[in-house]
């Protein structure tokens, strides 16, 4: 079991995958990093579901947290909505995390 991140592009009905989190930390913290071809300019609504190691690639609906991704503005500079998804995100969650 894992836990894999989503995101809603503009315009799209269909979520696209940001990969699979990871924990660096030890501790209840995960990231994930999306380098890929689709725009993400003005994406905002992210998923988090517990996947089954089995293959299939699509989303499955075990969803364990959603949220929404907001700019960040550093050093005077205001990046775009696709910079600011490796940085910052809240997200909440109706019940308690399972761990994979």
């Amino acid at each position: 079991m894992f836990y894999e991140a989503w995101i809603m592009p503009s315009g799209s009905a269909t979520p696209l995958s940001l990969g699979h989190l990871q924990n660096r930390f030890g501790d209840v913290r995960h990231s994930v990093t999306y380098e890929g071809e689709v725009d993400l300019d003005g994406a905002t609504d992210v998923t988090v579901t517990l996947e089954a190691d089995d293959g299939d690639p699509s989303m499955s609906r075990t969803v364990v947290a959603t949220g929404k991704l907001k700019p960040v503005s550093r050093q005077g500079i205001t990046p775009t909505m696709s910079e600011a998804a490796t940085r910052s995100a809240a997200f909440t969650s109706s019940r308690n995390p399972v761990a994979p």
